[in-house]
């Protein structure tokens, strides 16, 4: 019966049979190589453990070396190094992602940034009213959810507030000094009005004013003006017909603002 104790392992005697004749190198090779033959002939009691060992830590022994008190040897612990993912040499690391890799949204961040609030403000100048669809397609960067999509749809919300306050006071402003005739009012490159609504949505200039915002820009001015001087402003939702008007001067984006390096360019 084998015993054993944490510190040392005892054999019991061994009864070896008669000296074989001597074998060839090869065969004579394979015999010191053979580490669970039970033949204790040539070891010494130091060899014979460390060949035990060796069997108990090979999985001959189901890994009952741990449950022994027997430390695991390499193999079991490179097994145990691979398993969980380990970043030891010869393991890469497969646990998760890595922070740079596209996300299931197919973007990289769900957080607004000042530079994405930069770019929808410049946004503002082609489309007054997107759609949640739009917006996806031109933040392609972003992992969009309720709430960021919530904050970016509020963007807007907030940039046709400011836009038709504008309107409105220079609206106002025109009829009080006497302007009785729609068409004598115009917005040009130059005007005031443009460059109030440029400041604020393209405070550094980031790009040229399109041709077609100062077009918008000049229709809603007049389009305040014929309700204000029809008195319409007396009514309380007398601003709806206006939103539904402008609505519909939305123009399409450009490609260059889905490039990856758009908001690299703003910074």
């Amino acid at each position: 019966m084998l015993t054993h104790s944490p510190d040392s392992l005892h054999y019991p005697a061994l009864h070896p049979p008669p000296p074989p004749p001597p074998p060839p190198p090869s065969a004579r090779h394979q015999q010191e190589n053979d580490s669970d033959n039970g033949d204790s002939q040539g070891y010494d009691s130091g060899m014979a453990m460390i060949s035990f060992l060796k069997y108990i830590n090979g999985g001959g022994a189901g890994g009952g070396g741990s449950a022994r008190g027997t430390p695991p040897g390499p193999l079991a612990r490179d097994s145990s190094s691979q398993s969980t993912g380990s970043d030891s040499p010869g393991g890469g690391y497969k646990g998760s992602s890595m922070s740079g890799s596209l996300g299931p949204g197919g973007g990289y961040t769900s957080t607004l940034t000042p530079m994405h609030l930069r770019k929808a403000k410049l946004m503002f100048f082609y489309v007054r009213y997107p759609s949640s669809a739009i917006l996806k397609m031109y933040f392609p960067d972003i992992n969009f959810n309720k709430n960021n999509t919530a904050q970016l749809v509020k963007w807007f919300s907030n940039f046709r507030e400011f836009y038709y306050i504008q309107m409105e006071k220079y609206a106002r402003q025109s009829v009080s000094e006497g302007v009785k005739n729609v068409e004598d009012l115009k917005v040009s490159a130059d005007s005031e009005l443009l460059r109030v609504l440029n400041l604020h949505y393209n405070r550094n200039n980031h790009i040229e004013v399109p041709e077609n915002f100062r077009y918008v820009v000049e229709q809603t001015l007049r389009e305040f003006f014929r309700a204000i001087i029809a008195g319409k402003d007396q009514e309380q939702s007398w601003k709806k017909a206006i939103y539904k008007v402008i609505a519909r001067l939305d123009d399409n984006v450009p490609e260059y603002f889905k490039s990856p390096n758009f908001l690299e360019q703003l910074e």
